[in-house]
């Protein structure tokens, strides 16, 4: 092992450690194996070179820890990797159509990699990427799931996406499903904009939204027409901007009354409900309403 004169900090040998790690597999990766390979001892402090693939074995479940010198190695893992500021692991691909990290879980039931944040208003995971974040597909296994994010906190969020398209998913697969959201009694997705659109479904010759069980609409309702009047007036939540398409009917069963119009106000964000004539001298009528954009 080579001096020193000067005693490094625990942040460069932490730094020296990590690379060592790195170069030596970036070293071996594409490289047959030599018949004759030379072994020697690695070294901390410096870069390792090789001209075979090294390896690295553990009678123990933990084969390697990298960590600043005082603090607590993690639990568990194979490759364990840690940091109290800064950046734990920073692996960088510069190639054209290189990847940074690869990584493949082939037994059943498992999970390539989990990801968690503890501590409050921590992130497990933050990608940040020109054209694509993350990019990930579960390609053999039935029922298999490319990214699966879980929030157990009340108001924490299991896969949050921010940008021109914050989350994508695509079920190439007869039957696929390219994004799905599960909920026992909350939220199983939920989309939100304030001038803009919260969610958008195209087909082009197939089905753009199927709904299975209850749908529920803000801007629908039950009216109450008083007893002697031929209308009723209902404010519609949102306003009534652009061409909106209102529709109504009766609730409330009369002998030869029927729903005549449904007009549209914009400036005062109502629709008037009028019946061809009174429904009834005696007693209040009910109607249900309906509006499209």
């Amino acid at each position: 092992m080579t001096d020193f004169a000067q005693p490094r900090s625990r942040r460069a040998l932490l730094g020296a450690a990590l690379g060592a790690v790195v170069a030596t597999a970036a070293t071996a990766i594409g490289r047959p194996l030599p018949t004759n390979a030379t072994v020697t001892a690695m070294s901390t402090g410096t870069t390792n070179a090789a001209d075979a693939i090294t390896g690295l074995t553990s009678t123990s479940n933990t084969v390697l820890s990298v960590r600043p010198e005082g603090l607590a190695a993690p639990i568990g893992g194979v490759l364990q990797v840690a940091t109290d500021s800064n950046i734990g692991l920073l692996v960088k691909a510069i190639g054209a159509g290189t990847f940074a990290a690869q990584v493949v879980h082939e037994g059943s039931n498992g999970i390539a990699i989990e990801v968690e944040a503890i501590a409050t208003g921590g992130t497990g995971m933050q990608i940040d990427g020109d054209v694509i974040g993350i990019n990930a597909s579960a390609q053999t296994a039935a029922a298999g799931t490319g990214v699966s994010g879980s929030a157990f906190g009340v108001g924490s969020i299991g896969l949050d996406g921010y940008g021109a398209t914050g989350v994508r998913g695509e079920g190439l697969l007869g039957g696929g499903i390219g994004v799905r959201g599960t909920a026992t009694t909350g939220q199983g997705v939920r989309g939100e904009a304030t001038s803009g659109v919260a969610g958008t479904f195209i087909a082009t010759t197939g089905t753009a939204l199927q709904v299975a069980g209850k749908a529920k609409f803000t801007r629908s309702g039950r009216a109450t027409i008083a007893k002697n009047a031929t209308y009723v007036d209902v404010t519609v939540a949102g306003g009534l901007a652009g061409s909106p398409l209102p529709m109504a009917t009766l609730y409330t069963y009369r002998t030869g009354v029927y729903v005549a119009a449904v007009t549209p106000n914009a400036t005062t964000g109502k629709i008037r409900i009028r019946l061809n004539r009174v429904a009834s001298t005696t007693s209040s009528t009910y109607v249900s309403w309906f509006v499209i954009g």
